[in-house]
């Protein structure tokens, strides 16, 4: 009789049992209105060669948050668990502090694992 046996190991990454992709044709996702505490906006982002993801700040009824457009986002390529989101260089979200938003990611070959907001 022969038994066969094996032990595996499985690595998964920090929140990274799903994401939200975007091929290369790119593609977009809008949250819900969120309230937040914190002052900045960390993403578990992977995007590939040639990939990225920039955030736009909407109002609760989808308009875009001066300061917080697509035009102001800064551009985020490559792979972080903690990858500090910006506009116009900036990270502080503050003044959005309790106010309902959504978050619009427009992205290309890239995949979203998680979001948060951090103080």
């Amino acid at each position: 009789m022969v038994r066969e046996s094996a032990i595996s190991r499985a690595i998964l990454r920090l929140d990274g049992f799903i994401a939200a992709a975007a091929d290369y044709a790119g593609g977009s996702l809008i949250t819900p209105p969120l309230l937040f505490q914190g002052k900045r906006l960390e993403l578990n982002l992977d995007t590939g060669a040639g990939g990225y993801a920039r955030i736009e700040i909407l109002d609760e009824s989808g308009k875009p948050i001066p300061g917080f457009t697509y035009h102001d986002s800064d551009e985020l390529n490559g792979n972080s668990v903690r990858m500090a989101a910006a506009w116009n260089g900036q990270t502080d979200l503050s003044k959005l502090e309790g106010r309902p938003i959504r978050l619009h990611l427009l992205m290309r070959s890239a995949k979203l694992y998680a979001f948060q907001f951090l103080p």
